[in-house]
């Protein structure tokens, strides 16, 4: 589904009258790519109560934690969806990222490195 089939007034409707619409993304994608983060950051915590497993936007919202130099907060919610085994290859490089520039432990780092070239093996 594109951005294009809804406008933004019919999106923020959509979502309005059903928080657990899978539309949530389309909507937070709106807001993110016009930097409106505080809006993107409550309908992606909001979709993803309804949606726990949509990984985009569990990869946008560690972006906006990050964007709101929230890095800690970001890390944490990286950490617990690679627990839960709610990841993609883009958030386990935005982690591996994250753990980098707070110079955590490079043995639990690798841990997280292991998981992106089973993935990925060809990823340098």
């Amino acid at each position: 589904m594109n951005n294009n089939q809804y406008t933004q007034l019919e999106l923020e409707s959509i979502f309005a009258n059903d928080f657990q619409t899978t539309h949530f993304f389309l909507l937070a994608s709106i807001y993110f790519e016009s930097q409106d983060f505080n809006r993107a950051l409550k309908v992606c915590e909001i979709g993803l109560k309804a949606h726990p497993s949509h990984l985009e936007a569990r990869y946008m919202l560690a972006k906006i934690y990050l964007l709101n130099n929230q890095i800690i907060k970001s890390e944490t919610f990286l950490s617990k969806s690679v627990n839960d085994n709610l990841f993609s290859i883009k958030m386990l490089k935005l982690f591996i990222e994250i753990r980098d520039s707070l110079n955590r432990s490079n043995i639990e780092t690798k841990k997280i490195v292991d998981q992106l070239l089973e993935i990925q093996p060809d990823d340098t």
